[in-house]
């Protein structure tokens, strides 16, 4: 059934199906009923695929000598805004191209751990 058709007046007869989760009470009739089981199925299936996306890791390997701060932020091991503020204490340098700003990916791996965020250890 095409989303834009229209479902048809439903009566509340006591032979119709009840949706799964539905309202007690709440009749749906039975292509509306195979619909909201094939649009939860769908909904199901992009969570698990979103979900799966994020376990990948958010830093691509790049052999650039500039990276984002979002790349930096990937190298360190910490947030975006750990590396702003590592920029503005000027123990960062920072090349700005258009409205980005990048950095020297030797700069960012040369970092001494001291600077680096601390890390916990189990």
């Amino acid at each position: 059934m095409a989303a834009t058709e229209r479902l048809a007046p439903t009566r509340n007869e006591p032979n119709q199906p009840e949706e799964q989760g539905a309202r007690p009470g709440m009749r749906v009739p039975a292509d509306a009923a195979s619909l909201i089981t094939a649009m939860r199925e769908l909904i199901a299936t992009e969570v698990e695929r979103k979900l799966s996306e994020s376990d990948r890791p958010r830093v691509a390997p790049s052999t650039s000598r500039l990276v984002t701060v979002e790349e930096a932020a990937g190298l360190l091991r910490c947030k975006p805004q750990r590396v702003y503020d590592l920029l503005s204490q000027r123990r960062l340098s920072r090349v700005k191209e258009g409205g980005r700003t990048l950095l020297l990916r030797d700069e960012v791996e040369g970092l001494p751990e001291t600077t680096r965020p601390a890390r916990f250890t189990s």
